[in-house]
């Protein structure tokens, strides 16, 4: 089955093109490389790495609703083939790097966290095999879990900066590349927000998941009105070009009935 990309993808091309690829001053381009080239390739990689951290968090969506045994042969499929993708990508990612210190050096902050988050999957992999082997998770286990996630989450984010950085240092414009990385985390965020609706929802935790749905929520909604309409204390600028706004409205508009629907539910919640 094909799978459509999410709204927001339309509009990572658009910023990343509009953005364009300046060499910075003092850079020479290796033989065959064009000025662009470094800039292209991490900003590639800071995407990514926003893929990565996506999947890291649907897994753990995967996770909870397999500890709460809720359609628990799509979660155990849903797990099986996130389990591969992130392996897989996260294979790419280092010999992708590999490659590239052939033409431009890869910076010791990339190599840390590239180096953190290499680390802490095998732990997570595991724990993943054996809730797919056995088709079932325990609260204990879900909450080992989420302390292992949360450092995963800590490396993709620290990856993602050190990325970004990289990038502003071969001359991305800066205000382009922070849309750009916030829109990225609009599609993390969404992944949190489906996470903690389904834990509250089923009563996991429910006051601690409430407030990091709320805190998610509102995040979510105060960034995406700041990449309509622009937010100088976040340094966002407003949508730059006629194609960007159009994408950005139709993701505020479906973000506007999704907003609604929650507002409903955790309604229905508290009152049940």
């Amino acid at each position: 089955m094909t799978r459509r990309a999410g709204p927001l993808f339309p509009v990572l091309l658009a910023l990343a093109l509009f953005g364009g690829v300046v060499a910075a001053p003092g850079r020479t381009p290796a033989v065959g490389q064009t000025a662009g080239a470094p800039q292209k390739l991490f900003l590639r990689e800071n995407d990514l790495t926003a893929r990565l951290r996506a999947w890291a968090q649907a897994i753990g969506r995967d996770l909870a609703q397999l500890a709460m045994g809720h359609d628990a042969d799509q979660a155990i499929g849903d797990l099986g083939r996130r389990r591969l993708e992130f392996a897989g990508n996260l294979r790419a990612l280092r010999q992708r790097d590999r490659g590239a210190e052939e033409y431009w050096p890869i910076t010791p902050e990339i190599e840390r966290y590239l180096t953190e988050v290499e680390a802490v999957w095998p732990e997570l992999d595991r724990m993943i095999g054996e809730a797919i082997t056995w088709g079932h998770l325990t609260h204990s286990e879900a909450l080992t879990f989420d302390a292992a996630a949360e450092r995963l989450d800590t490396g993709l984010d620290g990856l993602q900066a050190a990325y970004r950085a990289a990038a502003i240092d071969y001359g991305v414009h800066s205000v382009i590349l922070n849309a750009i990385a916030v829109a990225e985390e609009q599609r993390v965020l969404s992944q949190e927000i489906g996470k903690t609706f389904i834990l509250t929802r089923y009563g996991i935790d429910a006051p601690e998941n409430r407030e990091r749905l709320a805190a998610a929520v509102a995040t979510f909604d105060r960034d995406m009105g700041g990449l309509v309409e622009g937010d100088p204390e976040r340094g966002l600028i407003a949508a730059p070009t006629d194609d960007i706004r159009r994408e950005f409205t139709a993701a505020q508009a479906i973000w506007s009935r999704l907003r609604g629907a929650l507002q409903i539910d955790a309604a229905a919640s508290l009152d049940a």
